[in-house]
């Protein structure tokens, strides 16, 4: 087998590893779909979302750059001044805003479901812990608790994944989304940008690993040939 062939073969075993993970459809992801005035707020009514007022304030709001100038997601800022995507964020002082999608957990192995969510810190309240997490059905998937916390008047964006493994009994149950904030008085976490997308796993990680196998056994070859 010629060297050539060698890495032909490398290329085209990547090749499935560098499809884009495909976006699942969350409504009003950003939370813009109800108009606010600026610095207006809304409790309780979140389109597309469960905000209960259980434990805490829940809602929208529009903040102002004065609360918030320093952005998030890359490639999802389209407020300049505020560092958010659209007009409006969700707030909340202790609760759970949620969300259950259409779509469904894969029986396909080895699937990698990406959450993300920007995490903001207002300037003039402290910021509450919260916790990120993915369900499908009533099962809990996986969860992350304050991976980021970002400075004040800032954004900051936190991720979250599951891998599937297809034994999982609750396969072709719905997906659902949990924002949850701990209730403590006087502070409040900010949510914003909300993604899930699901594709396969890690591919840059994968077409690094296929690469170095044929690097390992071009070498091999060269040394052969000596």
């Amino acid at each position: 087998m010629t060297n050539r062939t060698v890495l032909l073969i490398t290329l085209l075993l990547a090749v499935p590893f560098c499809t884009f993970a495909s976006p699942l459809t969350i409504v009003n992801s950003s939370f813009d779909a109800q108009v606010l005035s600026l610095n207006g707020v809304l409790l309780g009514s979140i389109t597309g979302w469960t905000a209960p007022l259980t434990l805490g304030n829940q809602g929208i709001w529009a903040p102002t750059a004065l609360s918030l100038n320093v952005g998030g997601s890359p490639g999802l800022i389209t407020n300049p001044a505020t560092g958010i995507n659209g007009s409006n964020v969700a707030i909340s002082r202790g609760g759970t805003i949620s969300q259950t999608l259409v779509s469904t957990l894969t029986s396909t192995a080895g699937m990698v479901y990406t959450l993300s969510v920007d995490i903001g810190h207002r300037f003039e309240l402290p910021e509450s812990d919260y916790t990120i997490a993915l369900f499908a059905g009533a099962t809990q998937l996986a969860s992350i608790f304050d991976p980021v916390m970002p400075a004040a008047g800032a954004l900051s964006f936190a991720t979250l994944q599951y891998t599937t493994t297809g034994l999982e009994a609750v396969i072709g149950q719905n997906l659902s989304i949990e924002l949850i904030t701990n209730a403590s008085a006087g502070n409040q976490t900010i949510y914003d940008n909300v993604t899930l997308d699901v594709g396969t796993p890690e591919p840059a990680s994968a077409l690094l690993m296929l690469t170095g196998i044929g690097l390992v056994y071009l070498t091999k070859r060269k040394r052969v040939s000596r």
